[in-house]
């Protein structure tokens, strides 16, 4: 019955066939449509997600560059002295880092002046 139905040669029911193939179609497109917009919402989600890992990930980077850079540099405790009579400050090197260019540092004092 079905395939007599596909070969018929009645106008009536070729138009009919015709207008539930395009009624077919039509559904098909429709759910195509769905499925594509439910798919660029998820899409763009995970990029937004991936965006913030990344962001995440560069700050993390660069926070550690800061901390090793931190940990390679030289500390100072200064301390008052005062040598043959004059005054001084004394440098102590109490960082990781090696301590380079540091020069001494001529100044008057309240107590000089």
């Amino acid at each position: 019955m079905v395939l007599s139905w596909l070969i018929t040669n009645d106008p009536i029911q070729i138009v009919q066939r015709n207008l539930l193939v395009s009624e077919l179609t039509f559904l098909v497109l429709l759910l195509n449509l769905v499925v594509l917009f439910f798919y660029t919402k998820y899409a763009r989600r995970m990029q937004q997600e991936v965006a913030k890992q990344v962001e995440a990930a560069q700050a993390q980077t660069s926070e550690l560059i800061y901390q090793r850079k931190l940990s390679v540099m030289p500390a100072f405790n200064v301390f008052p002295t005062a040598k043959g009579g004059k005054h001084a400050l004394e440098l102590q090197n109490v960082g990781n880092g090696v301590a380079i260019h540091v020069f001494g540092i001529r100044g008057r004092t309240k107590q000089n002046s």
